[in-house]
């Protein structure tokens, strides 16, 4: 309520082209798009799908200070038909950092199904290249319907990551932390203890490792002290 106070009375022409704009002004707008549609504030999540089927649909993309959050939320509001033409303009993009915002789009989907393919797809290295293969794991596991389905991938493929990247790759050795960052349950720290206990080796992500156990352990702290009151 306190965001939709702050942020529900933008007007109309706050959309509109930005492009005489001045820069900050471009870049406040970018902000204030991208928590409106983190809080799910309706006139903001309307307007965004809008614009997303139109560059579905009709090619128009939106403009750069607010694309990422157009493509994203968008996705999030996006079906199977959608999300497949999404993946094939991905295929198709040649300037690198279009094809990351593309990408990242790609993990919004609020389907189970999809992401379970999209998982294995990342697999290829003709669809996700290797220095973008743990970005996309990482935001699988930050779409809610993903986490599940990221954790379990790991327990269940850790050998094929292992051989693929070593344990001495750096980004390998920062995706349990990320992946695990979110946890707030004993159920899922005990998980993570049992699967430490299953891969003692760890490499570079010994520390994170250490780290994910704390902030895990100290999300069910906070969540044990104050979870009443947030109900309330």
């Amino acid at each position: 309520k306190y965001v939709q106070h702050l942020l529900g009375n933008l007007k109309e022409n706050f959309w509109n082209d930005s492009n005489n704009r001045k820069f900050l002004d471009r870049r406040l707008r970018g902000v204030i798009l991208n928590m409106g549609c983190l809080y799910g504030l309706p006139n903001y999540q309307t307007t965004v799908y809008e614009l997303f089927k139109r560059f579905l649909d009709d090619k128009i993309q939106p403009n750069p200070d607010i694309r990422y959050t157009v493509y994203y939320y968008g996705m999030s509001q996006g079906n199977a038909s959608e999300w497949d033409k999404l993946w094939e303009l991905f295929l198709s993009e040649q300037e690198p950092q279009e094809k990351v915002k593309l990408m990242v789009a790609l993990t919004a989907i609020k389907e189970t199904e999809i992401l379970t393919r999209l998982l294995q797809y990342a697999k290829n290295e003709s669809y996700i290249r290797s220095q973008d293969y743990f970005i996309i794991i990482s935001q699988i596991s930050r779409n809610p319907v993903g986490t599940q389905l990221v954790w379990d991938f790991l327990r269940d493929e850790w050998q094929y990551l292992v051989d693929r990247f070593s344990l001495n790759d750096r980004a390998f050795g920062r995706l349990i932390p990320s992946v695990c960052s979110n946890f707030n349950t004993h159920e899922r720290l005990e998980e993570m203890k049992v699967f430490f206990d299953k891969y003692p080796e760890a490499g570079a992500g010994k520390a994170g490792r250490k780290t994910a156990l704390e902030v895990v352990s100290n999300n069910i702290k906070w969540l044990e002290n104050h979870e009443a009151a947030i109900i309330q």
